[in-house]
């Protein structure tokens, strides 16, 4: 006495198949709309280093990218630097790390440092030989910490328009 096999009815095989594929759709669309998030996570901040990776700290300001801190080594640096993007400009030594800007062709260039991005930070350096040491424009949450004004700078940090320091 065999029991002959069962036989499902086809509308049931059917609706199973539609079930699973259902299933598999909605898996594969998971998975679509939440793999970019595996490969393109935070990005964490840098530490980009002058003299090491730059050799002007201009250089490195210019390359960094929001966040990161631009540690600048012990030396003298005669240029005009332009903060532009929410980074930390940090010197080594309030000692060693001279900043300072020779460049008198303009009002304009005479500066020292400019911050002009919110939430940027400037710290241990002696600033000599500009117009003004340090100018912040238009900026909110900004610090300027540990820095030393040295003549012939006229004046030491000023805000420009509308700007608060910290």
């Amino acid at each position: 006495m065999g029991d002959a096999p069962q036989q499902i009815p086809a509308v049931s095989h059917n609706k199973a198949k539609v079930r699973l594929l259902g299933s598999s759709l909605t898996f594969l669309l998971f998975i679509t709309a939440t793999l970019p998030f595996f490969f393109c996570g935070a990005v964490d901040a840098s530490t980009i280093s002058v003299p090491d990776n730059y050799p002007s700290i201009q250089a490195a300001i210019n390359a960094a990218s929001p966040g990161d801190t631009i540690y600048v080594r012990a030396g003298t640096y005669d240029e005009r630097i332009v903060v532009n993007k929410t980074v930390s400009l940090i010197g080594e030594s309030q000692a060693t790390t001279v900043l300072k800007n020779s460049d008198r062709s303009s009002m304009d260039s005479s500066n020292v440092v400019e911050v002009r991005a919110n939430g940027a930070l400037v710290a241990n350096f002696p600033i000599r030989e500009g117009m003004d040491g340090i100018r912040v424009w238009d900026c909110n949450d900004t610090v300027i910490r540990n820095n030393k004004i040295m003549p012939p700078s006229t004046r030491p940090a000023l805000p420009g328009r509308a700007s608060r320091r910290k």
